[in-house]
């Protein structure tokens, strides 16, 4: 059974290691595994691991971020605030949108009511209405109306309004998860 040891010291392959000790990766193999007690490492080798296990443990105790460290905070500082720029905008224009589409359901409601009315004052007129040969233009204007009132009714019925509802809550959504993304960058920046 092999013991991984050295691995889990450092974020890197045991062929790298091997690589930076300037050993084969099987001579590294064997120098971990309890199978080969006989193979250890040069002393220059060792040497050179026992230098990069100092330093790891250094850097991790400092608590000082090396250049390496800072380069790459400034550069995700800078990126992040691009990108928040970005998920401000989209966010605005998400809260936006929803507030399009809500009077857009506001109107459509309005309208459903009123065509609903009108609906009933025409089936009222028609079930009043004689039937004879006076009444047969009133007839075919109502029955008309009828149809027309109909199609706008599915047009702007409850359906379409749930579909609306529905919109209106996916860009409150996604302004919402755009707010909390910026949040948690701005927490990030240094």
């Amino acid at each position: 059974m092999k013991r991984n040891r050295l691995p889990k010291l450092f974020p890197v392959s045991q062929r790298q290691l091997a690589q930076y000790l300037g050993i084969s990766p099987s001579m590294m193999n064997m120098a971990e595994s309890p199978r080969h007690p006989s193979h250890n490492l040069s002393s220059a080798s060792s040497i050179k691991l026992a230098e990069l296990i100092l330093a790891h443990q250094h850097g991790q105790k400092a608590g000082t971020p090396g250049a390496s460290a800072r380069k790459r905070q400034e550069a995700f500082n800078s990126d992040a605030g691009k990108a928040i720029k970005t998920l401000e905008l989209v966010a605005d224009h998400s809260l936006g949108r929803a507030k399009v589409l809500a009077r857009s359901l506001a109107d459509m409601n309005a309208r459903e009511q009123a065509d609903s009315q009108w609906l009933n004052t025409v089936d009222r007129l028609l079930a009043a209405l004689p039937k004879n040969k006076q009444s047969a233009n009133d007839r075919i204007w109502l029955e008309y109306q009828q149809q027309l009132v109909l199609k706008r009714l599915q047009k702007n019925g409850r359906l379409e309004q749930a579909n609306l509802e529905m919109q209106i809550k996916l860009e409150k959504a996604k302004a919402a998860i755009n707010r909390a993304l910026i949040k948690k960058l701005k927490k990030e920046i240094k």
